[in-house]
């Protein structure tokens, strides 16, 4: 299954840089969500890391018939922080997992910075949970 862009965001960032988030749809149940500074690289065809961010979304079956989408990883680079390129990324999971028939989001977090970015969310309807296991615990959106 190739890689695919199945849709764009373009916004300008707090710090006025024009980004592009785009959307890469593999077959398998799997998106790939890369933020690019159009001032600095052109967004590509096919699917790179992301120059200014990426995020990477796996859609789930539940025992109960639920679709769940899990947010497997978001990350963006240290000068890009704090500029809405984390929001705009989102922006796109929920996108996507919401065409696709998802009833929640949900992942890991995995470290303060994470945890600190995840809590800015809560605005949005992002829920931090505890949990066994992940020191941080988890966070969740429902679409529904």
């Amino acid at each position: 299954a190739s890689d695919r862009p199945i849709s764009d965001l373009e916004f300008t960032d707090k710090q006025g840089r024009p980004l592009t988030v785009r959307t890469f749809e593999s077959g398998d149940d799997q998106s790939y969500i890369r933020a690019y500074d159009t001032s600095q690289v052109q967004v590509p065809e096919k699917l790179d890391t992301g120059q200014a961010g990426y995020a990477n979304v796996h859609l789930e079956q539940t025992d109960n018939g639920e679709t769940r989408a899990r947010l497997q990883d978001i990350q963006v680079p240290e000068n890009y922080r704090g500029a809405g390129v984390g929001g705009g990324m989102l922006t796109q999971v929920e996108e996507y997992a919401r065409a696709n028939g998802a009833d929640e989001i949900y992942g890991a977090i995995t470290d303060q910075g994470a945890y600190d970015f995840w809590a800015s969310q809560a605005d949005r309807g992002w829920v931090i949970k505890p949990t066994e296991g992940h020191c941080y615990g988890e966070v969740h959106y429902r679409l529904v």
